[in-house]
């Protein structure tokens, strides 16, 4: 219950006015994100004491695969972002998320790809972001410019991109509000 909670503050976070910092450097974990990490980290070890190693392993790997679904749906694909919002948000993911899960397996972004893939899209360079929806736009509307699906695929491929459906990588790059619209 409590992770529910602090997981909805979470997704209750402001992303499209994040104020943007000096430089990279400059972030720190949003306040927003210590109480669901907090809690979470310890829920997940509480669990691995009390359980046997066979049978926590498949219960992380649900837990991870579960809060990538959420965090996409719920953070990703329902709210709008600025670039400091968008920069903040994967360094929550990255740096800290799922550095958590690095303590169960070495590849820890493995298990989050909607969000890892999704973090990708919303801090990809504007110039490049911009083009890559164009590209998008076009392919899914099929307009007489229209790119073929493999050049659409491969575009995506080129900023990391292999999960995502053409369709919802075209969502997420919609969701950032400092980039013109088309």
């Amino acid at each position: 219950m409590l992770l529910i909670k602090a997981v909805g503050v979470f997704c209750g976070t402001r992303w499209q006015v994040v104020a943007a910092g000096d430089d990279d450097l400059s972030l720190e974990l949003t306040s927003s994100a210590c109480d669901m990490l907090a809690t979470l980290r310890q829920q997940l070890e509480t669990i691995n004491q009390e359980l046997a190693g066979p049978l926590f392993h498949p219960l992380w790997m649900r837990v991870a695969e579960n809060i990538d679904d959420y965090l996409y749906n719920e953070v990703v694909c329902s709210v709008f972002f600025n670039e400091a919002g968008a920069q903040q948000l994967q360094y929550d993911m990255t740096r800290n998320l799922f550095l958590l899960f690095s303590e169960y397996t070495t590849k820890p972004e493995n298990y989050f790809k909607q969000t890892r893939e999704a973090c990708q899209l919303l801090t990809v360079l504007p110039g490049s972001g911009l083009l890559l929806r164009e590209v998008l736009l076009a392919n899914v509307k099929g307009s007489s410019n229209s790119c073929s699906d493999e050049e659409a695929e491969t575009a995506l491929r080129d900023v990391g991109v292999r999960r995502l459906t053409k369709q919802n990588a075209l969502a997420v790059l919609m969701r950032r509000i400092d980039w013109p619209q088309s």
